[in-house]
């Protein structure tokens, strides 16, 4: 698999995946998009608790699972009832918040994964997957790959 290099404000998302809910590093990381305003949380069959912490004017949410960051989902078109990134040129080094999927692919390279309407890209040990609304990003996915135990 290729691993890519992502820059920018994505760098601080990918940077946490894997902390706990309670380290004081991620303190820095939820504050970028703005305030949470929703919590929603759930338990699975096994027992583990998923919650979300959501800063809907802002168009983000994170997810947590087993007691640690497990994805960021980010804004960069308005979605019903979500905003929008407040900084969405910023978040990622040399692309447009609604960037085509070609200038998409023309910087990250060829997927790891994709789909009619997504591209995954392997970036380290985890993954950015954008997700296209008429070819043009809609949402950025920081997603945590495989780790050691």
């Amino acid at each position: 698999m290729t691993t890519t290099t992502a820059t920018g404000e994505i760098q601080a998302y990918l940077g946490a995946l894997g902390m706990g809910p309670d380290d004081p590093a991620l303190d820095a990381v939820l504050d970028l998009p703005g305030p949470t305003t929703d919590t929603l949380e759930h338990t699975e069959a096994d027992g583990n608790v998923v919650f979300r912490l959501a800063a809907r004017s802002s168009g983000t949410e994170f997810m947590f699972s087993h007691q640690q960051l497990v994805a960021v989902f980010i804004g960069t078109q308005p979605r019903e009832e979500w905003g929008v990134y407040p900084r969405p040129d910023q978040l990622i080094d040399g692309l447009s918040a609604t960037a085509t999927r070609a200038e998409v692919r023309a910087r990250f390279g060829e997927p790891v994964w994709q789909q009619e309407a997504s591209d995954r890209f392997e970036v380290g040990p985890d993954y950015l997957q954008l997700e296209y609304d008429d070819d043009r990003v809609r949402l950025v996915v920081a997603a945590i790959g495989e780790r050691d135990s």
